[in-house]
């Protein structure tokens, strides 16, 4: 597992959804980033709460870029404020997501839970990172609880179930994140 993070990649919402609190970790996470001086890789919408990501981000000096599929262009949901890289396929972007030194996930559905379970299948046979999900009033219980009965059911083992950490705050996040070093205002490109 890797001991430094430069980049995170942050999977969320393209909805707000109906709870205030998914919006304001979103928003949290992303100035909590910027102020530890870690960059951003995330979808690259203003929409939902990865508006809430970048938002944070930005109004705290942070780096960010957006991962883009180009399909989604006729839709006019790119964030302005973030530089967007455009990519042909929703698989080129997961690749470009991997490259980032650690993975947080916050509340969304079901673009959210492939990216995150696509991230957890390549870490089983390759590098192991941390992977996190921010799991605010307890949106992502069910995924721990179907996790947990997997492992019970030696389905999935105990040693690849250790791939999910869960923190009910973004202040647990960050513990749960090896030491953090500057990003040097740039979003790393490994």
């Amino acid at each position: 597992m890797s001991t430094q993070v430069y980049t995170v990649a942050i999977f969320a919402g393209a909805r707000a959804g109906k709870r205030p609190a998914y919006a304001a970790a979103a928003h949290a996470l992303g100035q909590g980033l910027a102020e530890r001086e870690i960059a951003i890789l995330y979808g690259g919408t203003a929409l939902g709460l990865m508006e809430h990501v970048a938002h944070g981000c930005l109004a705290a000096g942070g780096a960010i870029q957006g991962v883009f599929p180009d399909v989604l262009l006729p839709y006019n949901i790119v964030e302005q404020r973030v530089d967007c890289r455009v990519v042909a396929t929703f698989a080129e972007r997961k690749a470009a997501f991997a490259q980032a030194d650690a993975v947080i996930a916050l509340p969304g559905g079901f673009g959210t839970l492939d990216e995150v379970f696509e991230m957890l299948v390549m870490m089983q046979f390759g590098e192991r990172k941390p992977v996190v999900l921010v799991n605010i009033d307890g949106f992502f219980d069910g995924i721990v609880t179907w996790c947990d009965h997997a492992v019970a059911q030696d389905l999935l083992s105990p040693h690849d179930r250790a791939l999910l950490s869960v923190a009910s705050t973004v202040d647990a996040v960050f513990a749960l994140l090896p030491a953090a070093h500057p990003a040097a205002g740039a979003v790393s490109q490994r």
